[in-house]
């Protein structure tokens, strides 16, 4: 009675870290889920700030053009492409900053998550 009690108990002891493992693994694939997705986020970011700085770029030329040749329906239009542009490479500024934070936190989830897999994976090697 007693070894059968031993085996249920070590059957028991053996799922619960195949669970532990699971667990592990899912919770680094979702924190490398969460890492790449960032990792994107921050490119997009960064190229929406190069595009606003390209309007921006675009629509100072054509303001200095619309003043030379005294057109004033082309140096509103272009004045408020230029309010737009500065308001949209803000926006984006924001977005890279704040995806920059979660990039590294997620990054450093992420090696904390590994680290688990890897420290059960090597616990049951050693059984």
């Amino acid at each position: 009675m007693l070894s059968l009690s031993l085996i249920l108990a070590s059957a028991a002891y053996a799922h619960a870290d195949t669970d532990a493992l699971s667990n592990a693994r899912a919770q680094a694939q979702a924190q490398e889920t969460r890492l790449t997705l960032e990792s994107q986020l921050v490119v997009i970011a960064d190229r929406d700030i190069h595009t606003a700085r390209i309007e921006q770029d675009t629509a100072q030329h054509q303001i200095e053009r619309a003043k030379t040749t005294h057109d004033d329906k082309q140096l509103v239009y272009w004045s408020h492409r230029m309010e737009s542009a500065h308001a949209e490479e803000a926006d984006a500024f924001g977005r890279y900053e704040t995806h920059v934070g979660q990039r590294e936190d997620a990054r450093k989830q992420f090696r904390v998550a590994s680290a688990d897999v890897r420290r059960i994976e090597a616990r049951e090697a050693r059984r």
